[in-house]
C-alpha cells in the first residue's frame, strides 16, 4: 500500500528531440497533504520546513528558479522567456542569457525585479543517503496499480516532493554528449522517502534543495531521467532523476547574479539612485538587497551606507563578472547624506530610550 507517495512529474523538454512528439506532461501526487503538495511545506511536513518553494516558478509548461537579484536559473534545454511566480507575471530582458558549454544549466535576467531574498547556492554537493526536497510543475495523476501512476495531461501546478540521494555516476551525459555535467541522482522508490518524487519528460529546470547544518541550499537543478521505458506513462517505481550539481558551477553561478554592492535598483552603478532608495527605506526591517540592505541582515542602517559610500560610482557591466570600473571618492552630496541618515539613527534612539 502506499502512503505519502509524490510521483513528480517535473518535465524535461526532451533532450532526444522528442519534444515536439512528447507531451509536457508534470508530476504526480499519491497519498500525500490535505492541498496535494501545492503550497510551501510546514514543518510538520517537513521537519526543517520551506525550503524555498515560491522561488520556484512556471517557465511555459517547464520549470525554472528565481536564483535572486532579477535572475533566473533553468536547465538550458528548457531555454530563456518570461515566468510566472506564485501568480504574478515577470518578463524576460533579452540579451542576458548565460550558458557554459553543454552543461545542462541557463540564467536568465527579469525586466522586473521580484520580492524576493536570494537563495543560497550549495557549496558542496549531497551526499549519498541524504533527503532532498524537489519542487517542479505538476499535472494531475491517478495510480497505476501498485507499481507506479498514470500522468494525466491536465491541472498543472507547481508541487514539491522528497527522495534521497542514490548512489551513481558523477558525471551524467545526457543525450549521447548533447549535455554533460556533473551531477547526482535520485531513484523513484516505494519504500523512499515520505513524499516520494519522480522527474518525467515535459517540465525540466525545477529545483532540488538539500538543507545543509539548519540552511536549506539550492542544490540542484532537475535536468533528465533514465530507466526502463523512462519516456513512456505511466511513470513506474525504479527510474531515475538526474539533476545537475549546482556546487560544481556556484563560481560561475554568483559571479554572473551578484551585483555590485550598493546597486539597490540592480543597473550596473551605485550612484544618486541607489542612495535615494536607501535613504527612503532607512530603518526599515524584513528589508532586501532592492530596499538598501547590502549586507543581508535584513536591515537597512549605517552599515549598508558605509557600503554604498565605498562603492561611489563603481560600475560593471549589465551581465555580471565585469571589472569595477576606477572608485572615486563619494561626492559631498553622499557624504551629507549618510551624515544625515546616521544622525537621525542616532536621534531616534536617544528619545527611544528616553521614553
Amino acid at each position: 500500500m502506499i502512503t505519502k507517495k509524490l510521483v513528480f512529474v517535473l518535465a524535461l523538454l526532451a533532450v532526444l528531440l522528442l519534444v515536439a512528439t512528447t507531451p509536457s506532461w508534470a508530476l504526480i501526487v499519491a497519498t500525500t497533504t490535505a492541498d496535494g503538495n501545492t503550497t510551501a511545506p510546514t514543518e510538520t511536513e517537513l521537519a526543517d520546513g520551506d525550503p524555498g518553494f515560491i522561488h520556484v516558478a512556471e517557465r511555459g509548461l517547464n520549470t525554472a528558479v528565481y536564483v535572486g537579484y532579477g535572475w533566473v536559473l533553468t536547465a538550458k534545454h528548457v531555454g530563456a522567456g518570461n515566468v510566472t511566480i506564485d501568480g504574478t507575471s515577470y518578463a524576460y530582458s533579452p540579451g542576458t542569457v548565460w550558458t557554459t558549454g553543454i552543461v545542462d544549466l541557463r540564467l536568465f535576467r527579469l525586466s522586473d525585479i521580484p520580492r524576493l531574498p536570494a537563495l543560497t547556492i550549495a557549496s558542496a554537493p549531497p551526499t549519498v543517503g541524504d533527503e532532498v526536497v524537489m519542487v517542479g510543475q505538476c499535472n494531475d495523476y491517478v495510480p497505476y496499480g501498485t507499481t507506479g501512476f498514470t500522468v494525466l495531461g491536465s491541472g498543472s501546478e507547481i508541487r514539491w516532493g522528497t527522495n534521497k540521494v542514490s548512489e551513481g555516476t558523477r558525471t551524467i551525459n545526457v543525450g549521447s554528449g548533447t549535455y554533460v555535467y556533473e551531477g547526482f541522482r535520485v531513484t523513484f522508490d516505494e519504500s523512499g522517502s515520505d513524499y516520494e518524487a519522480q522527474a518525467y519528460p515535459g517540465d525540466s529546470g525545477g529545483a532540488v534543495f538539500h538543507n545543509n547544518e539548519g540552511e536549506w541550499e539550492l542544490s540542484g537543478i532537475i535536468s533528465a531521467v533514465d530507466g526502463s521505458n523512462a519516456y513512456a506513462n505511466p511513470v513506474l517505481y525504479g527510474r531515475h532523476t538526474y539533476s545537475v550539481d549546482l556546487s560544481e558551477y556556484r563560481d560561475q553561478i554568483i559571479g554572473h547574479i551578484t551585483p555590485l554592492s550598493g546597486d539597490a535598483n540592480l543597473d550596473g552603478i551605485v550612484n544618486d539612485i541607489d542612495a535615494t532608495i536607501l535613504a527612503a527605506n532607512w530603518n526599515m526591517s524584513e528589508a532586501l538587497w532592492i530596499d538598501g540592505d547590502f549586507n543581508a541582515d535584513r536591515t537597512v542602517n549605517g552599515i549598508d551606507a558605509t557600503i554604498l559610500a565605498s562603492n561611489w560610482q563603481q560600475s560593471a557591466a549589465p551581465i555580471g563578472g565585469a571589472s569595477a570600473s576606477a572608485v572615486p571618492e563619494p561626492t559631498t552630496a553622499i557624504l551629507l547624506l549618510i551624515g544625515s541618515l546616521s544622525t537621525a539613527a542616532l536621534h531616534f534612539r536617544r528619545r527611544a530610550c528616553s521614553r
